[in-house]
């Protein structure tokens, strides 16, 4: 498959993920990462060549940056709204998360990048997925919730494809690193 927008942005690639495989992308901005993710997630059409994925595949897409469909509402608000879940539940995974008291009924807007991350990563935590596909999830994180989030993905029972810039964060755990640089 090629992917780009109008023209290609790497030679054809052909990959293949396998079920419960931890997947690392690595390379400077700009080489499509984000592309190859969300041509992957069938937001973007393949320039040339198909994509072949399984039936029941549940996505969870992390996507780059800080983005709210309702910036006004709350971290509760978001993550009932995923899960379906009580503002009770909703609270207990926020809080596992690391978003706690008030913090977890302010609107979303008024949060740190840190914590509209955590929001992000609760939501998808409590969505039914088996494939999780994160864009540059570390961005706003710190040292602690790195190691957490490492540590989750790793038990993860589904399938991680993770774009990352920090070598640290993807040590000793992907099955697969591919490198776009050496496409």
């Amino acid at each position: 498959m090629q992917i780009g927008y109008r023209t290609p942005l790497l030679p054809p690639l052909s990959l293949q993920i396998q079920r419960g495989e931890k997947v690392a992308i690595i390379g400077f901005n700009g080489l499509g990462k984000s592309t190859l993710l969300k041509t992957l997630l069938g937001e973007i059409p393949a320039l040339r060549g198909h994509i072949d994925t399984e039936n029941g595949i549940q996505w969870g897409y992390f996507e780059q940056g800080l983005q709210w469909r309702f910036p006004e509402s709350s971290p509760v608000q978001a993550v009932c709204g995923v899960g379906q879940l009580t503002d009770k539940t909703a609270r207990q995974k926020l809080a596992e998360c690391g978003l706690r008291g008030k913090k977890a009924v302010r609107p979303l807007r008024t949060l740190s990048g840190g914590e509209q991350t955590k929001v992000k990563l609760c939501c998808l935590a409590v969505m039914e997925t088996n494939v999780l596909v994160l864009d540059e999830p570390t961005t706003h994180l710190d040292v602690d919730a790195k190691m957490a989030l490492q540590h989750a993905l790793k038990a993860y029972a589904g399938t991680v494809i993770v774009v990352s810039h920090e070598p640290q964060f993807i040590e000793h755990w992907p099955d697969k690193v591919i490198d776009m640089t050496q496409l």
